[in-house]
């Protein structure tokens, strides 16, 4: 085992915990999403641990689709779930990146376009040359986080203004009163 083995498995062990705590306990929609997102990560994290575990390089190009199946399903959840906690409603967005998500998911199955040859790395274990397509799929994912980010500050900052005035509001009454 090497230090990503280790950081592997323990990201995997921690979300399959997650997902199964989030499931069990599951009142809301957003707590489900939550699960899936979690179970999304534990399967990247049970991918790293398994193609830094093994010099076979057929048997690391089937974890390196495992993991990518994580990764790619990441970041859709990841907006599905803020917007869900934010209670807005953005279908047709939704929907169109779910589809993109399972076309990526498609080709990284399904085809040699997703990522292309293996090379040995750090004298440990085999990892990905990025295509063209994994490279749009990189930004993509880079996307969504910087967009459920900004999502959210924009909403915090609403909240902290709402707050404001609301303390504005009981201040006056309390002075006038």
């Amino acid at each position: 085992m090497n230090i990503f083995s280790v950081v592997g498995l323990i990201i995997a062990i921690a979300s399959f915990i997650l997902a199964f705590y989030t499931f069990v306990n599951t009142k809301r929609k957003m707590h489900f999403i939550w699960g899936l997102f979690s179970l999304s990560v534990a399967t990247w994290g049970l991918g790293i641990f398994k193609f830094t575990t093994t010099l076979n390089i057929e048997k690391s190009i089937f974890w390196w689709r495992i993991a990518e199946i994580g990764v790619i399903f990441i970041p859709v959840l990841l907006v599905h779930f803020v917007l869900e906690f934010l209670e807005k409603r953005k279908n047709k967005f939704l929907i169109i990146f779910y589809a993109l998500s399972f076309i990526f998911f498609f080709f990284n199955i399904f085809t040699d376009y997703f990522f292309g040859q293996l090379r040995f790395t750090f004298g440990q274990f085999y990892y990905i040359t990025p295509t063209n397509l994994y490279s749009l799929f990189i930004l993509i994912f880079l996307g969504s986080a910087i967009y459920s980010i900004a999502i959210l500050f924009k909403e915090y900052g609403k909240k902290d203004d709402e707050a404001f005035k609301e303390g504005i509001k009981l201040e006056k009454k309390a002075v006038a009163g």
